[in-house]
């Protein structure tokens, strides 16, 4: 019953907005502009543990240096399925992870409000190492989610908690837990991401 009336409540919520945002559409007052924020997230050895192939675990740091974008109409309009609260994944972002990919570029990603779920993360970079049939570097992603309805909504909105895989092999390489930084401080990193957002 309480899953029925938050989908129910959802429902309601996405024909309200797509209202909204159709009148705001109609009468010219919503504007053509952009959302913009960075993030930066990471962790010591103890909250990542990287799988290896033979078995073997080793705990590594980790780093997730983040440029996000949106389009306000499509953020704001629950009828754009693409773009619908979602953020792209902008150059210049980048992951750190010693022995899987020490300074890849993320290439491809995405960032999305998807209720109940939370906050979903995923992002596409090339690692170190180099596939042998192919010559080339493996590719791999990181998927993960800050989990909203946590009563700790200062810690959930702080905290990132996923995995890296093997794009071609769906094999898992990486178990990870990642804050916003400063790590730790959970108040203050809610505060550094909300005074990052940037409307243009």
């Amino acid at each position: 019953m309480p899953r029925l009336l938050s989908n129910l409540t959802m429902n309601v919520l996405s024909l309200t907005n797509a209202v909204a945002v159709g009148a705001l559409r109609s009468s010219g007052l919503l504007p053509e502009a952009r959302l913009d924020f960075t993030e930066r997230l990471e962790s010591t050895e103890e909250y990542n543990t990287l799988l290896g192939q033979d078995g073997s675990k080793r705990q590594v740091a980790c780093r997730l240096e983040l440029r996000a974008r949106a389009d306000l109409r499509g953020f704001l309009d629950p009828t754009d399925l693409e773009r619908f609260m979602g953020f792209s994944v902008e150059h210049g972002s980048s992951v750190q992870i010693p022995g899987l990919a020490r300074q890849a570029a993320v290439h491809q990603g995405w960032i999305r409000f998807s209720p109940p779920n939370g906050l979903q993360y995923q992002l596409e970079f090339l690692g170190d190492h180099v596939d042998r049939s192919s010559g080339s570097r493996r590719a791999y992603y990181f998927r993960g989610a800050k989990r909203l309805r946590s009563l700790r909504q200062v810690r959930a909105w702080s905290t990132l908690s996923g995995g890296v895989y093997d794009k071609q092999t769906g094999r898992r390489e990486l178990d990870s837990v990642l804050f916003s930084a400063p790590a730790g401080k959970g108040p203050e990193a809610l505060l550094a991401f909300v005074k990052s957002l940037s409307l243009r």
